[in-house]
């Protein structure tokens, strides 16, 4: 447990994070750590689906259960008084669910309409198999799992994966509010006194997929997405990593959106992202264009990332760093920002980042940063995905070793 006073403030909020996401499931039923928070929902300890509801709306708590690639993340926020109740719920929930099977055909349907959505995303498409072909399995993997594997999950599979995987081993609390920390030590020692660790495999790290790739689609627009390796969060060049991303993609000021379209209108959208988790970090990058001006549009977006760290101004620097520091001082006024990095900080570097730490880590942002980070981690190798009617030529691309 993980744990922040906020005494300015009258609410409480909480992040429980268990390794179990979809990384953790198993080859052929990919989704299943996603389909068992949708069960987790309906219904827990000794209240069925609308009773659960019931009390958590009753209690003015804020919640929600999902999973991700690594965790599965239980959040909730409620005022301080209701803290016992709301944990009480929340440990119902996490240990006791009632995972009852009459809902499984009705669960299957909505998770099965979730992956049927996003084929009319182009773009998530796009984004999706830039993941599973950059990342080693099975850290490419989609949580929501498809059709077939999501078609093929059982009851057994729910309550195996449950008891097999749904442990303390890894968990992290993170809570931040109005609160007093013993206390709060001797209500969770109770309330989770009888969630015991189980004896689990670790993870078995396959390799990457193509680095070039295209998903053919009759289609006027063409979608591109990129990605290249990246450092961690807590590595030394983290913050030359975001200062960069900053510089290509802060806005309406960004490189991309200056130099690919606003300047040469060679796509209607483009940006850039950092994303990590506890084993593998890159920066993505996505640019939709037309099919007779996409080629373009890939060599204009690479050059762009190669040159990132060149003729760097103080105004570009310094709009980045506002930005940053916006969002640490939305950490200051909210329980939920607050907890969230609390859980994500323990869960990824076994230490909590203070807020001065991180304000710090922001003032030191410059040019110099941004092109040591440039200099050992540019833009090599490059993953492509494409999505339209032609391929692109690659050429403008590194090889991977």
């Amino acid at each position: 447990m993980v744990a922040e006073r906020m005494d300015h403030l009258h609410s409480v909020a909480v992040r429980i994070l268990i390794p179990a996401g979809g990384i953790y499931d198993p080859v052929r039923k990919q989704g299943l750590s996603n389909f068992l928070t949708e069960m987790m929902d309906r219904g827990a300890g000794n209240r069925n689906s609308k009773q659960l509801s019931d009390a958590f709306e009753g209690l003015g708590i804020d919640y929600s259960v999902g999973a991700g690639l690594q965790c599965i993340a239980i959040t909730a926020t409620f005022l301080a008084e209701t803290l016992k109740p709301a944990m009480e719920l929340l440990a119902d929930v996490i240990m006791r669910p009632k995972l009852p099977a009459k809902d499984l055909g009705a669960v299957k349907e909505l998770v099965k309409q979730d992956i049927q959505a996003i084929e009319e995303e182009p773009r998530r498409q796009v984004l999706l198999e830039l993941a599973r072909q950059h990342y080693p399995a099975p850290f490419g993997n989609d949580p929501r799992g498809t059709m077939d594997s999501v078609e093929s999950i059982t009851m057994q599979d729910i309550e195996k994966f449950h008891n097999e995987r749904i442990q303390p081993n890894g968990a992290v609390v993170g809570i931040a509010g109005n609160i007093e920390f013993s206390q709060i030590e001797d209500y969770l020692n109770n309330i989770f006194n009888n969630w015991k660790p189980v004896k689990s495999q670790p993870i078995k790290e396959g390799k990457p997929g193509q680095q070039i790739s295209h998903i053919d689609k009759d289609s006027e627009q063409t979608h591109i997405g990129l990605a290249f390796p990246s450092v961690r969060v807590g590595d030394p060049d983290y913050y030359g990593a975001l200062g960069l991303v900053g510089i290509l993609s802060g806005g309406m000021s960004g490189r991309l959106f200056t130099e690919v379209r606003e300047k040469r209108g060679l796509c209607y959208a483009c940006w850039a992202n950092y994303t990590s988790n506890r084993e593998h970090a890159s920066i993505q990058c996505y640019a939709g264009s037309t099919t007779s001006r996409a080629q373009e549009t890939l060599e204009v977006l690479v050059k762009e990332l190669k040159n990132a760290s060149k003729n760097l101004s103080d105004d570009e620097i310094e709009r980045v760093k506002v930005g940053m520091r916006t969002s640490l001082f939305k950490q200051e006024d909210s329980s939920a920002a607050r907890a969230y990095s609390l859980s994500n900080d323990w869960f990824n570097l076994k230490r909590i980042r203070p807020i001065e730490e991180l304000e710090e880590s922001v003032s030191a942002i410059g040019t110099a940063s941004i092109k040591d980070y440039m200099r050992k981690h540019g833009p090599n190798p490059i993953t492509l995905v494409s999505m339209g009617r032609k391929s692109l030529d690659a050429g403008c691309l590194s090889s991977r070793k």
